[in-house]
């Protein structure tokens, strides 16, 4: 992929996803998660969000198929960016603008 590419990406990706959405794939870029609930519980604390604002935004993007995990029906499922989606951890770089925990 090229740097043009990427620019591209990177501006399509700041249009469709929303600050709490990008953040989500940051931490999962760079943490790992037993499940979904201790993934919510986590960034909540982290960032100081409601539970229900994570978990909205959570299933949006299991919804668009960029993360995979449990839910009520399957449980201990580890979540994940899916792999078909891993470039956007590329494109969104330092998109996020996450410092200090603070959205």
């Amino acid at each position: 992929m090229t740097e043009e590419h990427i620019e591209v990406l990177r501006k399509l990706v700041e249009k469709g996803l929303n600050k709490i959405q990008k953040i989500l794939i940051a931490e999962l870029a760079c943490n790992k998660y037993a499940n979904v609930t201790a993934f919510i519980m986590t960034i909540s604390s982290k960032y100081k969000l409601p539970e229900s604002t994570i978990r909205w935004n959570v299933n949006e993007l299991k919804q668009l198929g960029i993360i995979e995990c449990g839910n009520s029906k399957v449980k201990g499922i580890p979540v994940s960016i899916k792999s078909s989606w891993k470039f956007l951890i590329e494109v969104l770089g330092d998109a996020h603008e996450v410092k200090g925990g603070e959205v």
